[in-house]
């Protein structure tokens, strides 16, 4: 493993949320990053969970609504503690790979399950009023997520992200789509 170090300048928090769905015995695995990274990328671990969800999930889509909140809402303490500690605003940038958690909180459309409808309106909340900086939809082969997450006997096996970003010390998944609060509040995209 590298270690970086991550220029104050250009500071930010990445969020990267997954949900697992272990089929064998029809459970589900949540789970995050949190990372710190700089304008180049550079990144710092600095906390990773997995845990069962508190909450029935009735489909992937209220899964990985919760794993995004749940993940929002972990980061919001270490940015808190990160913001005392360097007297300066710390912005928030999350990551998903799941297109239809981020077409949910990127419009206006409502879930069709409503059992994440609480979630679902926390994270279009810290998207308008700027807590969360940025919301991007990333590739699921890029998701470095998904190796801590998923099981080894799955099939396909889990992507090569996390080692790769170890490794590089780079926090690199691309993006296929971002939305920023600024252009959440400005030009709200339809449902």
């Amino acid at each position: 493993m590298v270690a970086a170090t991550v220029a104050a300048a250009g500071m930010c928090v990445a969020v990267v949320a997954v949900v697992a769905a272990v089929v064998a015995r029809l459970r589900r695995q949540l789970g995050f990053l949190i990372s710190l990274t700089d304008d180049t990328r550079r990144f710092s671990l600095l906390y990773w969970a997995s845990h069962r969800p508190h909450r029935v999930c009735r489909g992937s889509c209220a899964g990985e609504l919760l794993a995004l909140a749940d993940a929002l809402a972990a980061s919001l303490d270490i940015r808190l503690l990160l913001q005392k500690l360097l007297f300066r605003r710390v912005p928030l940038a999350a990551n998903t790979d799941s297109s239809a958690a981020y077409e949910l909180v990127t419009s206006f459309r409502d879930p069709t399950d409503m059992s994440s409808k609480n979630n679902l309106f926390m994270l279009r909340r810290a998207l308008l009023n700027g807590t969360m900086q940025s919301l991007h939809l990333i590739t699921g082969d890029s998701n470095p997520a998904d190796a801590l997450f998923k099981p080894t006997f799955a099939r396909p096996a889990p992507n090569h992200a996390l080692t790769t970003t170890l490794s590089s010390g780079f926090l690199r998944p691309t993006a296929r789509a971002h939305t920023t609060s600024t252009s959440y509040r400005n030009k709200p995209r339809r449902p």
